[in-house]
């Protein structure tokens, strides 16, 4: 019981903290700064064309090795691309899918949604990382909501929610100036998590 009602002042209370940021006086900007994770630098690289010294060059290098590393399969087929497609428009047409796919979410669906997510995830392009998302406020909750309903109203997700920021992880045990010695990741905006099960 004095766990819950600690719980509840301490909620209050940062929900009161959080009405009172402000982008024009500086406030929010303290408050978000500890929230980001500063990333290392890479070091120069090194790779057929030379070596890279700024960030650009770098990032080029990267871009010609993971390239070189990764290939696009392509199997694609013509007329099976078209059956797809006449089978996905007719499903679309005949609505033969449950309706509780095409029902918007409930907030207290968004903050489940929102408690299932790993704190130690890198964020997006949006900077926005889950240890956020879960301190939000009731009322930035809703508007979440509004924005979901939208979402499925038009159809149409967010470009910016879709655009994933990739980042050159170094693997373990191998030479930090070697181009190959790098794996990408691709880190999504986390609110796109939030939307996209439903």
């Amino acid at each position: 019981m004095i766990s819950k009602l600690s719980e509840k002042v301490q909620n209050e209370g940062l929900v009161n903290e959080l009405r009172n940021l402000n982008a024009d006086d500086g406030t929010i900007w303290k408050y978000v700064k500890p929230f980001k994770k500063k990333f290392k630098n890479i070091p120069n690289l090194i790779s057929p064309a030379g070596i890279g010294n700024t960030d650009q060059e770098k990032a080029n290098f990267l871009a010609d090795s993971l390239e070189k590393q990764f290939t696009l399969n392509n199997v694609s087929d013509p007329d099976t691309e078209e059956i797809v497609s006449d089978s996905v428009t007719c499903f679309r047409i005949n609505n033969n899918y449950p309706s509780e796919l095409n029902d918007p979410p409930f907030p207290p669906e968004i903050v489940k949604c929102i408690k299932k997510l790993k704190i130690n995830k890198a964020p997006g392009i949006d900077s926005i990382n889950n240890k956020i998302l879960k301190n939000l406020p009731w009322n930035i909750i809703l508007n979440l909501n509004t924005i979901i309903h939208k979402i499925m109203t038009i159809g149409h997700f967010p470009s910016r929610w879709k655009t994933a920021t990739v980042v050159p992880i170094l693997k373990p045990g191998k030479d930090p100036t070697d181009t190959s010695s790098y794996r990408p990741i691709s880190l999504l905006p986390s609110i796109s998590k939030i939307a996209d099960p439903h």
